[in-house]
């Protein structure tokens, strides 16, 4: 169940970028069901410039909204959100949105 959990966390976060912005750094989650490589109950997030961070249930269970906040803070830092455009979504994320308005003032 907490290896689930994490994929659902990071799924999330990960939905909630791509509803609310077009254009911008490609990013994946990849489950240790997945990849062999990968620690039992471990997601890898992989960005399209080559950043990769690996989230551990050993690391991570029971710690959803940590877990929620490391992960947009880490794909903050690995990805560019200038130049993107706000994705017609009618269900933008919050926190997307906020960090595309700082940088994409005006």
């Amino acid at each position: 169940m907490a290896g689930e959990a994490i994929e659902q966390v990071i799924g999330g976060v990960l939905i909630g970028y791509r509803l609310t912005i077009a254009g911008g750094t490609a990013v994946e989650a990849t489950p240790w069901r997945r990849d062999p490589t990968l620690p039992k109950y471990a997601v890898r997030v992989t960005t399209a410039n080559g950043a990769e961070a690996v989230y551990t249930v050993e690391q991570w269970a029971g710690s959803d909204k940590a877990l929620r906040d490391r992960v947009r803070a880490w794909l903050l830092e690995h990805i560019d959100l200038r130049g993107t455009r706000r994705a017609r979504s009618r269900r933008p994320d919050p926190f997307w949105r906020q960090a595309w308005t700082q940088f994409n003032p005006g």
